[in-house]
């Protein structure tokens, strides 16, 4: 019975022994899921970053200079002043005066005076001569323009005494005020032998009331003043028709004409007035106007009026000057 227990014992012995020497299976490992996903992401993104390009670090802007102008041949030479260029001469009827120069000092009435209608007055404005040539009785003061005019007794005079440089001169003329209230004005010139103006003056007033009567005294000129109209060629009657089969040429006395035309009939035709060569361009005959003609030189002039076409012209004025003097 013993030898059968120990036979047993010999038995699980070696039993065991074979046992150990068999190779065990490793047991499963136990799976964390959140390392899983951490590994996956790290994973993704190693990936990734072995995929990128390599980072590039965006330089600096860098500032354009500005641009210099750089000659070729090296530096420009220094160029010479400009010479001064003399001055455009006005044109006028002959050489220009230019040393003729005045300055206006005072007036009377003075400007935007109320003036009874109908009054006569003297109109005097002072001037002095800031040029330097002297004035002499061979100079004018005359009426220039005037947006409402000041009716006077004359349209110009000569000066009666010589005015010289940083003398003074009062120039009158008489004037007689509107019957009609309102504002006026006359606009005045001084004109030197030449015929260039060289001075301007004016006045306005303003004319109140009715008519009346009043003082002014004729103011003095070296010549009789601008008696334009002491020669009116007379048509007997208001006024002369001219006409394609009617024209008109008529011997002038005196230095200068005036004339003045209006239409008496349209029509498509033309017209044309010469005075001893100085001709105006041919006119519409639907036109009307007037015209001083001609030079005080030349006494008599020979005025023709011509109509070209269909129409007739009415010549409603016509005078000459009297004498060789210039007409204002």
């Amino acid at each position: 019975m013993k030898t059968k227990i120990l036979g047993f014992n010999a038995l699980m012995v070696v039993m065991l022994v074979l046992t150990a020497c068999v190779p065990q299976a490793a047991p499963e490992p136990t799976i964390d899921a959140n390392q899983l996903f951490t590994q996956a992401a790290m994973t993704v993104v190693a990936q990734l970053t072995q995929d990128a390009p390599p980072a590039t670090q965006t330089p600096a802007p860098t500032l354009t200079p500005a641009f210099t102008s750089t000659p070729l041949g090296g530096a420009l030479p220094t160029l010479p002043p400009l010479s001064t260029l003399p001055s455009l001469s006005t044109p006028t009827r002959s050489s220009l005066n230019i040393a003729d120069k005045a300055m206006y000092i005072t007036q009377s009435p003075s400007d935007n005076a109320t003036v009874q209608a109908g009054k006569v007055f003297n109109i005097t404005w002072r001037l002095r001569n800031t040029g330097t040539t002297t004035w002499n009785t061979n100079y004018a003061y005359r009426f220039f323009a005037a947006r409402n005019k000041i009716p006077t007794s004359a349209n110009g005079y000569n000066l009666t005494t010589s005015v010289p440089p940083n003398g003074e001169v009062d120039i009158t003329v008489v004037a007689t005020a509107p019957t009609t209230a309102g504002a006026y004005d006359t606009q005045w010139v001084l004109t030197n032998p030449e015929g260039t103006n060289f001075s301007y003056f004016t006045l306005d007033i303003n004319v109140t009331g009715t008519a009346s009567t009043g003082g002014g005294t004729e103011a003095t000129a070296a010549a009789p003043p601008n008696a334009c109209s002491d020669k009116n060629v007379a048509f007997g009657g208001s006024q002369r028709n001219v006409s394609e089969t009617e024209p008109l040429e008529i011997t002038m006395q005196g230095g200068q004409v005036y004339i003045a035309w209006s239409t008496v009939t349209t029509g498509a035709g033309t017209f044309t007035i010469d005075l001893a060569g100085d001709a105006t361009d041919p006119l519409p005959v639907s036109s009307g106007g007037s015209k001083w003609m001609g030079s005080p030189d030349q006494d008599p002039h020979v005025l023709k009026v011509i109509v070209s076409g269909a129409g007739t012209i009415g010549i409603t004025s016509l005078y000459s000057i009297n004498g060789n003097s210039p007409c204002y």
